[in-house]
């Protein structure tokens, strides 16, 4: 894959993720780039996709849409009805073709292009190109092969803002003495994505550190996307009957703290 640019001072970056089930042979050639264009440079980003010398001839359909990410990271497709607004890169790129067919051994160049908006405005921009097929004259149920190719634009030279918000910081029920199950989610309130480092501290009355746990988001957090972590928190000795405190902080991997909750819990007779 690659773009057609020229040096400037804004930066694009663009991460490609492939995944597809170990069953099928179906596959794309390119994985990542990372250039410099100008606002409103043209982008040319190439995907040959192939299938494997042994498998069943295949139909594939190519869908462009906005990108969304569960709670555990995975990539969702939004339809334009439900786009991220301002986050969205679907509304100036384009992907073609849109079908084809592939027989045993086969491949098909298919191309997105776009034109990066000259007030495309600050922060990251996301879309999702799936690929999905089904056997020949789809005689079997349900798609056989699903590859996610999500691209993440990030505008440089433009404001960056990396913020976010614990929204919950729960202690699992039942609360037990030798140990405390902790879950927590994270939403990014910023315009860029980043990955972050999750942070829980047991502590007593006093202030006494029990246990510590961390937790390392993995995958890029997407603006207004939520991820949640869990903590096992397994302190050197059996609780006391008392309360306790449990601290959160997530972080980004540069150590800058983006936000911090505390929550207490009781260990009782």
């Amino acid at each position: 894959m690659k773009f057609n640019l020229t040096i400037a001072a804004c930066l694009v970056s663009v991460i490609i993720f492939l995944a597809l089930p170990l069953s099928s042979a179906l596959g794309v050639n390119g994985a990542t780039l990372v250039a410099s264009v100008t606002l409103g440079e043209t982008i040319h980003h190439e995907m040959l996709v192939s299938l494997g010398k042994s498998d069943a001839p295949m139909d594939l359909v190519v869908d462009l849409t906005g990108m969304n990410q569960t709670l555990s990271g995975t990539y969702l497709s939004v339809k334009k009805d439900d786009d991220v607004g301002s986050y969205s890169a679907r509304s100036f790129l384009n992907v073609s073709p849109t079908s084809f067919h592939l027989d045993p051994g086969g491949s098909q160049k298919v191309i997105l292009v776009g034109i990066v908006p000259e007030k495309i405005g600050d922060g990251g921009r996301y879309a999702l190109v799936t690929f999905k097929s089904a056997p020949l004259g789809n005689k079997s149920v349900g798609v056989l092969a699903e590859i996610q190719v999500p691209v993440a634009l990030t505008v440089s030279g433009s404001k960056l803002v990396k913020t976010g918000d614990i929204t919950s910081l729960k202690v699992d029920e039942p609360t037990l003495a030798k140990e405390q199950n902790l879950t927590l989610i994270f939403k990014n309130t910023g315009n860029i994505h980043y990955k972050t480092v999750a942070e829980a501290v047991l502590k007593d009355k006093d202030g006494k550190i029990l246990a510590n746990a961390t937790s390392r988001s993995g995958s890029s957090i997407n603006p207004s996307s939520s991820r949640l972590a869990k903590f096992e928190l397994i302190p050197s000795s059996v609780l006391k009957p008392g309360v306790y405190e449990v601290s959160a902080q997530v972080k980004l991997e540069d150590s800058t703290v983006l936000a911090t909750k505390e929550v207490e819990f009781e260990i009782k007779q």
